[in-house]
């Protein structure tokens, strides 16, 4: 008799939420598989299942995104979300009705239908149009009906991208939200923490901020980017565009789904690039779509939404309209900027015999930053900026000030000027300390407009200072009802430095104190120039002034001398008195034999005692 046959070894269940193999073939066939046999797949929240059509090589948007219309009917079901469930048809290129296909394409600027699915979703809306939760809806599809190719051991990651992490958590509250509302995708949770979702299916939602070093490196199953329209753009050290390129690579071998959603804002930076290049495309990539809120959230109050465009229409037309503001434009140029950055310069020592100002941004400690900048004039009347220093909230603001005194004594400033911030506050926290504090005459805005206008001619120095050109890059002018231009920084960003820095430059090309003047001047090496040039061969009176564009182009010592003489002139006509005195008289040279060259340099005496330098 033969021994009985052993009996089968029972199979282990799949993990809750990823039910079956079919539902991992059908979510590989999105991403480009060829799975082709067709099973039953639950209905999430319901304990039913149901038999979808089977996907095909040459359809394979068909099998595992209409799982995504069977979660949204489950968690979205009130009526005011039927314009987005037409949306997430189209974003995966599934078959529309005639209705629906024709609200898609005029949110969308397309006139034909989508037949495949879009690697990247950027949703430009109003606020309150629901674009959030449509945001978590993909991300729990995403995370918990689709499966991706990965390396032994590796974990994936989908990626939420905020400008700070706590903006961050409102998008992560909403995903946590959808996974509760269903026992099946919660039980998929094995840790959570306030930055992280871990699921048993080797994937991870985490909480990232919008920084391109902190983000490389990861294998991302999708990411999301909150408000996109808000991070700094447009020449930023962390700038929106280099956030992006930074994750790109990371959803490259999964697939992955890029989704940047945000309120509109101005007419540029990457959203409204993105914008100009993509929309109404149907042959793209990246799917872009504009609308405002009541479009997509009929359910909100329709009186919210009109008393915002009777308060200021150019605002609601962004907060509500999803249209991008026509009122906002860059207050700075780029290449404008990047041509005063004195390169590789990140702070200057104190000169004997200079005057220097400066410019105070207080704060209280609890948020915003304390920034200090100090600057000194040029002899040619340009403002060099020598120090930039920003302290991050929290802090002491005692201690601030004490630190700061000390650093103005270093430079002789006994005297700053800053906003009102405070109040008498600040003025009596630097009178401790022997600082005379005074709040500056000229608001914020009328600073910015004038130290504008330096940058566009030259007449200012800056240091290479990251946080600077992040701020003053981010600021906008906007024009008012009345006509009169105000300036101000992006929603969600700073610009407590680029205040300090704007106002310590127009303190120092406004004051009356000693400007710096050049302490070696330049080799002359052209035999004319220097047969005829009184800084090297006269030591007397001369009625010659330096003309040749070279020598005041190159040389400081013919600045100076012309600098000089346009003050003593203007000076002495407005008094009606004759001109009875020439450049040379007010200015004498030693000379070095260096090179078989000569080298004019100042004499300081003779020049610290002119009253026209």
């Amino acid at each position: 008799m033969s021994p009985p046959r052993p009996r089968p070894r029972p199979r282990r269940p799949a993990p809750p939420g990823l039910p079956t193999a079919t539902t991992k073939r059908r979510a590989r066939a999105l991403t480009g598989g060829s799975g082709t046999r067709a099973g039953t797949v639950p209905v999430p929240g319901t304990g039913t299942v149901r038999t979808p059509p089977a996907a095909t090589a040459s359809s394979p948007a068909d099998a595992a995104p209409d799982l995504l219309l069977d979660l949204a009917d489950t968690l979205l079901p009130a009526a005011s979300w039927t314009t987005w469930k037409a949306v997430l048809r189209d974003i995966f290129g599934l078959p529309l009705t005639p209705a629906q296909q024709a609200t898609v394409n005029a949110l969308t600027g397309r006139t034909s239908p989508r037949t495949v699915p879009a690697r990247e979703v950027w949703v430009v809306c109003g606020r309150r149009a629901g674009k959030s939760q449509i945001a978590a809806l993909l991300a729990v599809f995403l995370s918990c009906f689709k499966t991706y190719p990965r390396a032994h051991g590796e974990r994936l990651v989908g990626m939420l991208l905020a400008s700070d992490r706590r903006q961050a958590r409102v998008l992560k509250g909403y995903i946590r939200g959808l996974l509760g509302a269903v026992p099946r995708l919660e039980s998929l949770i094995v840790r959570e923490t306030a930055e992280e979702i871990e699921l048993s299916n080797g994937l991870t939602i985490e909480i990232h901020t919008s920084s391109f070093k902190s983000t490389r490196g990861y294998s991302s199953a999708f990411v999301i980017g909150d408000e996109i329209a808000f991070w700094p753009d447009d020449g930023a050290s962390e700038s929106a565009a280099d956030v992006l390129t930074a994750v790109r690579p990371g959803l490259a071998t999964t697939r992955g789904l890029l989704v940047c959603i945000t309120t509109p804002y101005g007419r540029s930076g990457i959203t409204y690039q993105t914008h100009a290049r993509h929309f109404g495309k149907a042959d793209s990539p990246v799917y872009v779509l504009q609308a405002p809120t009541l479009t997509m959230n009929p359910s909100l109050d329709g009186e919210i939404v009109k008393a915002a465009y009777l308060a200021d229409p150019e605002s609601a037309s962004a907060e509500y309209g999803g249209a991008f503001r026509s009122d906002l434009q860059s207050l700075f140029d780029l290449d404008a900027l990047q041509a005063v950055v004195a390169e590789g310069r990140r702070e200057l020592p104190p000169q004997p015999g200079t005057a220097y100002c400066a410019f105070a941004d207080t704060s209280g400690g609890s948020d915003e930053s304390f920034a200090l900048s100090i600057a000194h004039k040029t002899f040619e009347g340009r403002a060099i900026i020598d120090v930039t220093r920003e302290w991050t909230a929290p802090f002491n603001p005692q201690k601030i000030v004490a630190e700061v005194a000390v650093l103005l004594k270093r430079y002789r400033v006994t005297k700053a000027t800053g906003d009102r911030y405070g109040a008498q506050w600040v003025v009596g926290a630097f009178a401790e300390h022997g600082i005379a504090y005074e709040h500056s005459e000229q608001s914020k805005s009328e600073i910015f407009i004038e130290f504008a206008a330096m940058v566009n001619a030259k007449q200012v120095e800056l240091l290479d200072h990251s946080r600077t050109l992040v701020q003053l890059a981010g600021l906008q002018r906007r024009t008012g009802r009345s006509g009169k231009d105000s300036i101000d920084h992006k929603a969600y960003a700073r610009d407590d430095v680029a205040n300090a820095v704007a106002g310590a430059a127009l303190l120092a090309v406004t004051s009356s104190g000693r400007a710096q003047l050049p302490s070696d001047f330049t080799q002359c090496g052209n035999p004319i120039h220097l047969q005829r040039c009184p800084l090297a061969q006269g030591r007397g009176a001369s009625p010659w002034l330096p003309s040749d564009p070279l020598c005041t182009k190159h040389c400081p010592g013919a600045r100076v001398l012309l600098a000089a003489y346009n003050r003593y002139k203007e000076v002495t006509l407005q008094a009606g008195q004759p001109l009875t005195l020439t450049h040379a008289t007010l200015l004498r040279e030693r000379f070095d034999l260096e090179s078989s060259r000569f080298t004019a340099r100042c004499a300081w005496a003779e020049l610290q005692n002119s009253e026209y330098l």
